[in-house]
């Protein structure tokens, strides 16, 4: 049986939306991270791609969780 392709949406890229977004990725689920601020959805990028070692080192995500994130326009 062909396991469901997933992909999560995130709307506002505070605090929040961040770190939804960080666990998704880390369990390997493609996110969409969506802000009418411009400036938040680009300060959101560096916090994404720093928070996966500590959601590791909390417990909330996999050893084997991915590090790298991929952006696309």
């Amino acid at each position: 049986m062909q396991q469901p392709h997933h992909h999560l949406v995130v709307l506002g890229a505070g605090v929040m939306g961040a770190s939804i977004a960080t666990l998704a990725v880390g369990h390997g689920v493609p996110v969409t991270l969506i802000d009418v601020n411009d400036a938040k959805l680009a300060a959101a990028e560096p916090r994404i791609a720093g928070e996966p070692r500590l959601a590791r080192l909390m417990g909330a995500l996999p050893e084997h969780a991915p590090e790298a994130l991929s952006r696309s326009t």
